[in-house]
């Protein structure tokens, strides 16, 4: 029997191991405290984490887990298993001797532990890091390699590494978002005049993009491309950002403030996708499916389609063999 030589290792965020308190205040100790996150000074920053961070919003985000926990666990670590499942019988029919893993950046299964591994004890001598982020950011891939950089510096005999750094305006990965789309209004109708189409992106601090991160260029290249895919004008389709923490100014406009602002103007429906979201998680399901659907609605709204994430959906599993294929050139036969 032939050892797999080559891997093709899935990263994702992470999730809590339960919906419980205990569990949520460990996940968010490790989120909270990798610098690339939180750009604070460690004197500034822990005494906040510690004494007021880690005290109360673990009872709060654990609640928020139990209203979207499945059976099998946590939405995001559920799809992202499953997409590897998925996408390891999709290149057994293009290439040879690959295994594809999966592992996250927060929690379980670790980067560190997988990769070691992969390469101690299954003998994977190149492996290509896919991190699930279609938009490059230092608070989300950069810190992937963070932790990559400390894994080999660990370790004595080290695998052969690449990288997908991003995928933001790749055919395939923009034609299966759009596809998503079409396919729900095929179910509802496609936009009328008071309607609109809001693409949701996890925010980030202002500062951080005025030091340089591409993130918010990227989101808004994604955000074109898949305007013209689908053929819309461009009232019809606006950009916002979700997700922001603490009182520091993030990038603009706030989902939640322009959904409530849409419903206010007289536009009744709006459908709703998160594209830098490779899999439904938390900040989907719940923040935008739960909280800013009851915004919306509230404030006058008549109609809320939350899209769903690409997810483990047939149609991205052939997608990112499309988008990963090239990556491996001179791995595999």
């Amino acid at each position: 029997m032939s050892i797999v030589k080559t891997s093709v290792l899935l990263i994702n965020l992470g999730s809590p191991e339960a919906p419980e308190v205990p569990q949520v205040r460990v996940y968010l100790k490790e989120f909270l405290s990798d610098k690339r996150v939180i750009e604070i000074s460690d004197w500034i920053w822990k005494p906040i984490l510690h004494a007021f961070i880690l005290r109360r919003r673990p009872a709060i985000t654990a609640l928020k887990y139990q209203s979207i926990w499945t059976e099998e666990g946590a939405p995001l670590l559920v799809h992202t298993r499953h997409l590897a499942e998925s996408l390891q019988e999709k290149l057994d029919l293009k290439v040879e001797k690959i295994r594809v893993d999966w592992a996250m950046r927060y929690g379980s299964p670790s980067i560190d532990s997988t990769i070691k591994r992969l390469h101690q004890k299954e003998g994977v001598e190149k492996i290509l890091l896919v991190p699930l982020y279609p938009q490059y950011s230092a608070t989300t891939t950069a810190t992937v390699m963070d932790v990559v950089g400390s894994t080999l510096a660990s370790m004595r005999s080290q695998p052969e590494i690449r990288l997908i750094r991003d995928y933001h305006r790749h055919p395939s990965y923009i034609q299966a978002i759009a596809r998503k789309i079409q396919q729900l209004w095929k179910e509802k109708g496609t936009l009328t005049e008071d309607a609109r189409l809001v693409l949701s992106f996890h925010g980030m601090p202002q500062s951080y993009s005025d030091k340089g991160d591409p993130y918010r260029s990227q989101c808004e290249t994604t955000a074109e491309l898949l305007r013209k895919e689908l053929g819309l004008d461009g009232e019809k389709v606006i950009l916002s950002y979700q997700s922001r923490f603490g009182k520091e100014e993030w990038l603009k406009p706030y989902t939640d403030k322009i959904l409530e602002q849409l419903a206010s103007n007289g536009i009744h429906r709006v459908d709703i996708l998160c594209p830098g979201f490779s899999a439904d998680c938390l900040e989907t399901l719940e923040e935008i499916n739960q909280e800013v659907r009851g915004i919306f609605l509230n404030a006058g709204g008549k109609k809320f389609n939350y899209v769903a994430c690409l997810n483990d959906d047939t149609d991205w599993v052939k997608s990112l063999s499309e988008i990963i294929t090239p990556h491996l050139f001179g791995w595999v036969e």
